[in-house]
This record gives C-alpha cells, structure tokens and sequence, in this order.
C-alpha cells in the first residue's frame, strides 16, 4: 500500500512543493516555487493540505489555514507583472501582537494622496468590492479608480475603507486601480504593516507589491478580506 498522502491529497492536481524541513524552530522548505503557479505541501503541524500561489518572488512564508502553522519557502520571479519586494526575508513565524499606536503614528505613510485627500468631482464608478466579517455583521466597501487606502479605525490618519481590527495598522495597505487595455488592474501595496498582510495565505512584506486576482484574499491582522471584480 502506497503511505505517500503527498500523491493522493491534491485532488486538483496540484504539483507538491517539497518536504517540510525544520531549523531553529522555524519549518521550511528548500525546493522553490514558481511566481503565479499554484502548488501545495502538507502542513508539518496538522497534516492538512496547503495550497499556494506566490505572486511575488523572494522568500516568503504560508500559513495553514487549519492550524495556522506558518512555513517559509523562496519563490522565483517569473515575470514583470509583479514587483520583488526590496525587503529582507520573510520574518520568523509569530503570533500577532496589539499594534502601537505611537508606532503608527511614527511611521508616517508616504505623501501619496488617497481618494479622501483628493477633491473628486463627481461620483466614481465602482470597479471592485470588498466583504469581510461574519454573515450576520457582514461589511462591504468599493474600489474606484485611482488610489485606495485601508487600515485601522484612526481619527488622525483617515483611510478610505477602515477595518475594525486592533490588530491591523492605520493606512496598512493600498490597492491602487488602474485602467489598462484590458480593462483594470488592482495592485495591493503593503505601506505599513505591524502585524503581516496575507494575500491569499502568503505573506507581502513591507513595499511589497501584488497584483490581485478576482476571489483573492486579503487577510489583515484577524480580518480575511474577500476581493471580487466588478468589471472584466
């Protein structure tokens, strides 16, 4: 009888990364993956499966969605639709912790404007949406076009969407919306981040940049955001 679950897990066919290795208390992965290209693992922790799908290069971390283990691997860059991060490696696993509000405050946020900075003439179209909590308490917000930052509740450092998180930054992140030929392209953009910002169970680190894809998550402190088109 055949013991290896790595050949029968992925009913999607799914490629397996490699075996998960442990150093100093941290689980990783030598083989790497690939920008773009979904592969998976079987969590060192639950046994569960693990799917995932970089969308940028350089050393990053996934996290089990059953138990919330957290394993580091390297992705290569495949193509010039994302951009690598400038930033170390991925940090270590850890538990999130209460954000620092004079932290915040400290690291004030680049001098680009957001959509509540900028008059707007007009009402914008709506080119994408955003749903997060649970079915009874359920939030939606919009994207336009153009910049659109989210964060934290704050008075001083307004966001255009805000998430009652603790755990999540003020002006955490942007997804800015731009026209193309095709149609629109929504870049995430991690500004600052005490807590890691998860695209779709891996870690962007901070300046990190990804381009969304409809049905992504985006997990910010313990709020998981579900990312869906409006427009082709």
């Amino acid at each position: 009888m055949d013991n290896d679950q790595s050949k029968t897990i992925y009913a999607r066919r799914i490629p397996v990364l490699g075996k998960v290795r442990q150093k100093e208390g941290t689980f990783y992965i030598e083989e790497h993956a690939v920008c773009n290209q979904a592969v998976g693992f079987l969590c060192p922790q639950c046994n569960k499966p693990v799917i995932i799908k970089p969308m940028v290069a350089g050393h990053l971390t996934a996290e089990c969605r059953n138990c919330h283990t957290r394993v580091v691997f390297t992705a290569e860059h495949e193509s010039d639709i994302t951009i690598i991060p400038d930033k170390d490696p991925a940090q270590p696993a850890h538990s999130p912790v209460p954000v620092d509000d004079a932290q915040d405050a400290h690291e004030n946020a680049s001098s680009q404007p957001s959509l509540i900075e900028e008059e707007q003439s007009g009402e914008l179209p709506a080119l994408a949406k955003l749903s997060w909590g649970h079915w009874r308490k359920r939030q939606e917000a919009v994207l336009h076009e153009g910049v659109n930052l989210i964060g934290r509740v704050d008075k001083k450092q307004s966001s255009d969407i805000v998430i009652d998180d603790p755990l999540a930054s003020v002006r955490s992140v942007e997804i800015k919306v731009s026209p193309t030929s095709a149609g629109y392209e929504f870049r995430l953009k991690v500004r600052r981040a005490t807590n890691p910002v998860f695209v779709n169970g891996i870690v962007v680190p901070k300046g990190g940049v990804v381009l969304l894809t409809h049905g992504a998550d985006i997990k910010m402190g313990d709020t998981v955001i579900k990312f869906k088109m409006l427009t082709p």
